[in-house]
This record gives C-alpha cells, sequence and structure tokens, in this order.
C-alpha cells in the first residue's frame, strides 16, 4: 500500500475544492493513519503528547460524516498543527515560528525580496532575529518551498501544481494559489465565525497530516 498515492489522489479527486468534499469519505485509509501515528515513534514533527493528541483527531475525522461534530472539532485541531508542519518542515524555523539562524533568516529574505511576501518579512524585522516570528500560515508554507529538504515539500507542490497552477478566487475576494493559502483562509474564518462549517475541511486536514506522517 503507498500511503501517500492514495492521500494525494484523494485529496485531487474529493478535495478540490474549499469546504466541499464529494465522494465517499475514506473511513478504512484515515482509520489506518491514525493507528499508524498511534503506534510510531515520536518525531520532531509529530513529537509526545501531540502525536497522541493528533492521531485521536485523525481518528475522530474518520469515524464521521464531513458534517458531523466530532470532525468539526478534529478540523480545528488539525488545523492548527498545519501551521506547526509547515514550520518544521521548512527547515529555517523552530515550531513556534522563530528563525533557527541568522544564516536562516537571510537567506529567506533574499529568497523572497522583492515580493509581497518578502514585504511581510520585513514589517516583522526587529534588531535582533532571534526577536523576529513568522506568525503567517500562507508564508510560512512559502517559506517551507523554498527548500525541498523534506519529501513531504515535493508531495504539497506536487497537488499545488494540479489544484492551483491557476489561482483560485475564493470567498470575500481571497486569492488561492497553494495549499497553504487554502489552509489560511478557511482557519481565519472558523476563528472568526466567518466559515459555514469547519467540519467541511476536516478530510482534507487529515489527508494532509498523512501526507506529512509517511513523508518526514
Amino acid at each position: 500500500m503507498n500511503e501517500t498515492k492514495d492521500a494525494v489522489e484523494l485529496i485531487l479527486k474529493r478535495c478540490k475544492e474549499i469546504g466541499n468534499f464529494q465522494g465517499d469519505r475514506p473511513q478504512q485509509f484515515l482509520m489506518k493513519v491514525s493507528e499508524d501515528i498511534k503506534i510510531g515513534r515520536a518525531s520532531a514533527l509529530f513529537p509526545d503528547p501531540y502525536r497522541l493528541h493528533i492521531a485521536h483527531a485523525v481518528r475522530m475525522i474518520a469515524e464521521s460524516k464531513p458534517t458531523d461534530p466530532p470532525a468539526a472539532v478534529g478540523a480545528v485541531y488539525l488545523s492548527g498543527r498545519m501551521e506547526v508542519f509547515f514550520r518544521i518542515l521548512s527547515g529555517r524555523l523552530t515550531s513556534a515560528g522563530r528563525w533557527l539562524s541568522e544564516s536562516a533568516a537571510s537567506r529567506t529574505k533574499f529568497g523572497m525580496s522583492g515580493t509581497k511576501w518578502g514585504k511581510e518579512l520585513e514589517r516583522s524585522k526587529r534588531t535582533k532575529w532571534q526577536d523576529e516570528r513568522v506568525k503567517n500560515l500562507s508564508l510560512t508554507y512559502k517559506i517551507m518551498k523554498l527548500d525541498a529538504i523534506r519529501p513531504a515539500i515535493g508531495v504539497f507542490r506536487e497537488i499545488d501544481d494540479t489544484l492551483y497552477s491557476k489561482a483560485v478566487l475564493a470567498h470575500a475576494g481571497d486569492t488561492i494559489t497553494d495549499l497553504g493559502d487554502r489552509v489560511d483562509f478557511a482557519r481565519h474564518r472558523m476563528s472568526y465565525g466567518e466559515f459555514g462549517d469547519a467540519a467541511l475541511e476536516a478530510h482534507f486536514y487529515a489527508l494532509l497530516t498523512a501526507i506529512v506522517f509517511y513523508n518526514q
């Protein structure tokens, strides 16, 4: 069984649009993902005790229909873990969003200079690089994609190239250009009560979690 391939195919076939899960829910697959995370070893991406929390959230989603209350609870939890995943996968940020080194900060700012995101980094600049913190999820995702140091990044790029070869205009004029934008869009609206139902993105988050777990 190729778990990564299965997760990608499920996202591309059933989670193409924000908040619109199509087809049968992948209960058996996500139950396996949950169990694998639960019995797996702790790691930087899945440290204890969060590893068990993540496994439980995936299981809640696996056992739920896209609009069930447990799916909504699991979705909110996993959407928060996504930012931590992206930070660690970047190889440039700590789990708290601070730079791992002055070199990491300099290389990132140089790589994004002249872009919207480069300006975002400049606005958050502090006297000491240790005091700077990246708090924007979309930006964190784009920092992660600067280097393909982890297998998961290549998988995310593959999905981005398929779903977002052209930018997608979402509700209220937001532009979605990659998975990071999508997670940020829905998470922000969940927090402020603008998104209709958090559960509608639950299976999408669980499948992204599977990709991270099997490609550490």
